[in-house]
């Protein structure tokens, strides 16, 4: 109760103590005056009111729910201790005034009204509401109980009600509601695990109906349901795990939490299932995993040991008793080895137990240890030890790997690291250099690997010439994780240049993290210096073969051979093409004094001696030997003899301020290059020797190509006559036998056939032999028998061997056709008399 409600109660109860119906109680009756100790002390606040709702009494506990003194309700309507309208939307007055009516009959009217208390607060309460008096005085008694205590259970009830059938609704637990072994309620959750479509397909059902005929222990579904349920019905709660199966056939694995709980008078069982198939799953595979470890454990390589707190050996695998010489593990348990004792060092014990003590674990820690026979073995030891909540060690447990073949292979390979000729290295990829063999210090030019390494902090800065080098090594391996002959120009201790070819691999931990790079280094300095003087020879031999001019010759060779030899300046002097003397042809570097004063080397001076000796001079210039290079300063000299068909023919020397050596492959190059240039020299001059003799050579063939043309005019004047000679030759031919053939002949032939004596006839036949023998000569030609066209087609094929048959089908003619042309052929060559083979004769002409 509030504490402006207890004031008011204690107004209130002092006006009614002090008299406040003084009158009425004087003039009451006994009836009435416990009537009024009734009404002023009623739980229930009471009061009376008349005609238009207005207030004539009320009691103590009106005054006490309304906040109000009894001044303050008396004369007042009870309109005006409520608000203008009902919670059901009607207005106040208008609404009591139909209950004071009804109630008109005598019937009382009992409803639920919304009063205003003191302040405006709003409460409902439960009003009984009836006539009293007679009907002409009418007075209306309401009793009035305060419903909101009662409002709010009923809310709270609905609320939980509400909470639960959200809860139940919304879980992502499926959840079952059971009565009397049947199903008559579940969520979306359950319709889910059971890919079940509706709750009508799932109502009515029983547990067992949605179970495989037997639980994984064998037992019957059905009966053992029936078990699960009682001990839930019986102690009010029972949690197990139960398979049931989904409506698409699919078994499921659940933790089933059954309770009981009230419900609508009865007792119903409220299941909450769990889907524990992904955990029944992991059991499996976690059972398998456990027979998959044992069987590792027994078969696996290395050797798996636990000891007890004293060091006593209580479980072993099979691997760890080979190693320690024992056939099974059980007989190296029963051994009662102690494992602190079978250590060939003993500080590898105290090692061992002391990161025990402090770290609780041993990683990689490599030790000798005795076997059975005594023989002593490697192994790499993991360890770590096991204690309960007190800190008291329980076990060790750890691994044993037997690493002698491996330490034997280190041994080997340490003596292959120190006295391998190629250089070993390790270093970080910052390029700190860790670990290097002797080869690797002595490429470098130190005494030892301690010296290289405390050298060479930074590899990039202090040892590599091109830093570039370096960085492209670093992609590559940060890229492919390797090198494979990548080539390295290096400074050694004392400034020289070192070629190096390296071959080189990252290293990684487990995690792939890079711990450092590893390789080896083969010093190529002396095959790389060979090498560029054979690619400097070869493109110098090249160049020269294309040119054909001694000057440009002569200065790509000095250019080429100072690149070779590393010296600053030079010069090249040949003999004079008349005289001895050695002239100064080309020079590179040097001063114009200098060049002024060796232009020439006469004959028999000390330079020309020199020079022409043919041997290759390395000297240092002195004031008595070579007087004008040392007054230049220069301090190293290189004379190489130019030699053409085994005779001296110039030299070219090289000079130096600087170098004080040349390595032995620059003065093989030289010497090349000093071939080369005898050579192209010697090839050039032949070549100008040809060119002249081609220069004559071409004007001797002009010469003869103008008298051949002449020639070749008058030869063409020659065959015009004779062609003319021919033609009037034939033509004469072609008149005599003409005019003998027709104008002698035929005489003759008349002559033959008149009566002639015997002498006269001889006579004339030997004039007609002697014609025909002067005529033999213009027969031989078969056109001059005057043969047509065709006759001369028909020769043709006689010639060949043709048949007359064959001529005759050849040219589309009868045989009669071509008989007659043979016979007049015959005819033209005088072969018509006797016994002449045509063809013998045509082949004859």
């Amino acid at each position: 109760m509030s504490e402006t409600k207890r004031r008011h109660r204690q107004l209130a109860e002092t006006e009614v103590l002090q008299g406040g119906h003084t009158e009425c109680q004087e003039t009451a009756t006994p009836c009435e005056l416990d009537y009024r100790i009734i009404f002023e002390h009623s739980n229930d606040a009471m009061y009376v009111v008349r005609d238009e709702g207005i207030i004539v009494d009320c009691n103590l506990k009106m005054l006490e729910m309304f906040g109000y003194t009894r001044e303050q309700v008396i004369g007042k309507t009870v309109y005006d201790f409520s608000p203008p309208r009902q919670p059901d939307g009607r207005d106040s007055k208008e609404k009591g005034i139909e209950i004071m009516r009804a109630s008109l009959d005598g019937n009382p009217q009992t409803f639920e009204w919304t009063h205003c208390g003191y302040g405006g607060t709003l409460f409902d309460a439960e009003v009984t509401f009836a006539k009293a008096g007679t009907d002409h005085d009418t007075a209306y008694y309401a009793i009035v109980s305060d419903v909101s205590p009662r409002r709010q259970v009923e809310n709270a009830i609905r609320e939980s009600e509400e909470k639960f059938r959200l809860l139940f609704e919304k879980s992502t637990d499926p959840a079952l509601l059971l009565d009397n072994d049947r199903f008559i309620d579940c969520n979306e959750a359950a319709l889910k695990i059971l890919c079940c479509p509706s709750k009508d397909r799932l109502i009515g059902l029983c547990p067992a109906d949605l179970s495989p005929e037997r639980q994984p222990d064998g037992a019957l579904s059905s009966d053992k349901a029936k078990e699960v349920v009682a001990v839930a019905s019986r102690e009010g709660f029972n949690r197990f795990e139960w398979v049931h199966r989904a409506f698409d056939g699919t078994d499921i694995w659940v933790d089933v939490s059954l309770t009981v709980i009230p419900f609508q008078g009865r007792q119903i069982q409220y299941n909450v299932w769990r889907d524990i198939s992904k955990r029944k799953l992991a059991e499996a595979a976690l059972q398998v995993s456990q027979q998959k470890y044992q069987c590792i454990y027994e078969n696996v390589a290395e050797g798996m040991f636990r000891t007890d707190a004293q060091g006593r050996l209580v479980s072993a695998n099979a691997a760890l008793a080979k190693m320690y010489g024992f056939a099974r593990a059980d007989d190296l348990i029963n051994a009662a080895w102690n494992l602190n004792q079978v250590y060939v060092r003993p500080k590898n014990r105290k090692l061992l137990n002391r990161l025990l003590a402090e770290k609780g674990v041993a990683r990689n820690l490599e030790t000798e240890f005795y076997a059975r026979d005594g023989s002593t073995r490697w192994g790499r030891m993991n360890v770590r030890v096991e204690k309960d909540e007190q800190g008291n060690i329980l076990y060790y447990e750890g691994t044993l790997e037997d690493i002698t073949e491996k330490k034997w292979a280190e041994d080997k390979y340490r003596d292959i690291f120190l006295n391998a000729t190629e250089g070993i290295f390790q270093l970080t990829p910052e390029g700190r250099c860790f670990n290097a063999n002797p080869a690797l210090a002595r490429i470098h030019g130190f005494d030892s690997p301690k010296d290289l390494i405390g050298y060479a902090a930074e590899i990039p800065r202090q040892l590599h010439v091109d830093e570039e080098t370096w960085r492209t090594y670093l992609e590559r391996m940060n890229e492919k994780g390797y090198v494979h002959d990548q080539l390295w120009k290096m400074h050694r201790k004392d400034g020289s240049i070192a070629w190096l070819s390296i071959n080189a691999r990252v290293v990684r931990n487990e995690i792939g993290h890079v711990l450092y790079h590893e390789g080896t280094v083969q010093d190529i300095t002396e095959k790389k210096l060979a090498v560029d003087q054979i690619f400097i020879q070869r493109n110098l031999a090249l160049r020269l073969a294309q040119m054909n001019d001694v000057s440009d010759a002569l200065a790509l060779t000095l250019e080429t051979a100072l690149k070779a030899s590393g010296m600053e300046c030079g010069g090249i002097w040949l003999k004079k093409q008349t005289g001895e003397d050695l002239e100064l042809i080309s020079s590179i570097g040097f001063s114009h004094k200098l060049e002024k004063k060796v232009r020439l080397l006469p004959k028999g001076s000390r330079a020309w001696e020199r020079t022409m000796s043919g041997k290759r001079i390395v000297t240092v210039p002195s004031r008595e030997s070579m007087p004008n290079t040392y007054e230049e300063g220069y301090k190293y000299a290189v004379l190489v003899p130019i030699l053409h068909d085994g005779h001296t023919i110039g030299s070219f020397n090289l000079y130096s301020r600087t170098e004080a050596t040349i390595s032995q492959q620059a003065l093989m190059g030289l010497e090349f290059i000093a071939g080369q240039l005898g050579s192209i020299i010697g090839r050039i001059r032949a070549q100008q020797e040809r060119e002249h003799e081609i220069v004559t050579r071409r004007e001797a063939e002009q010469a003869l190509r103008a008298e051949r043309k002449n020639l070749e005019e008058a030869n063409i004047a020659l065959k015009v006559l004779l062609r003319q000679r021919e033609k009037d030759k034939e033509e004469m031919e072609q008149r005599l036998l003409l005019n003998v053939s027709e104008l002698v002949l035929p005489y003759i032939e008349k002559l033959k056939k008149s009566r002639l004596d015997s002498l006269h006839r001889t006579d004339l036949e030997f004039v007609e032999t002697n014609l025909r023998e002067i005529l033999s000569p213009f027969l031989h030609n078969v056109r001059n028998f005057k043969l047509t066209p065709r006759q001369l087609e028909i020769v043709a094929l006689i010639k060949q061997g043709r048949t007359t048959k064959e001529i005759a089908e050849t040219l589309g003619a009868t045989k009669d056709a071509i008989d007659k042309q043979r016979f007049i052929i015959r005819k033209k060559l005088g072969a018509n008399k006797g016994k002449i083979n045509l063809r013998s004769l045509l082949l004859s002409l």
